[in-house]
């Protein structure tokens, strides 16, 4: 929890280390592997993130489930944020073919093929 709130806050070097320590117990892995990734993001750590979030979509049980769809979400922002235009487009089109809703990412998809045809 206390790693949560120094996330909100911002304070991601303080809360990576608190996150790497609760991942070493098995029910707070997969949340802390994913709370990592976020942190790597926001400090602009991309290949980082990706590992990460890679890492945690390989405990999730359902690939449909709602924690798969915001990994493989965020996967696909730290992908875009790093320039991998293809990556990022896979990991967004995952996300629409099992929820079409989900946030914008119908929209990032549109924009993503959109730069593909004009690159």
């Amino acid at each position: 929890e206390y790693g949560k709130r120094l996330l909100r806050a911002r304070r991601f070097d303080e809360a990576i280390p608190i996150f790497q320590e609760a991942r070493r117990n098995p029910r707070h892995r997969l949340a802390s592997l994913s709370n990592i990734g976020q942190c790597f993001f926001y400090k602009k750590w991309y290949a980082d993130a990706v590992e990460t979030f890679d890492q945690a979509l390989e405990l999730v049980e359902s690939q449909e489930s709602a924690l798969a769809k915001e990994l493989r979400y965020n996967l696909g922002r730290a992908y875009e944020a790093d320039g991998n235009i293809e990556e990022a487009l896979k990991s967004f089109r995952k996300v629409a073919q099992i929820d079409f809703n989900y946030l914008d990412v119908r929209k990032r998809v549109d924009e993503l093929r959109n730069q593909q045809k004009s690159g």
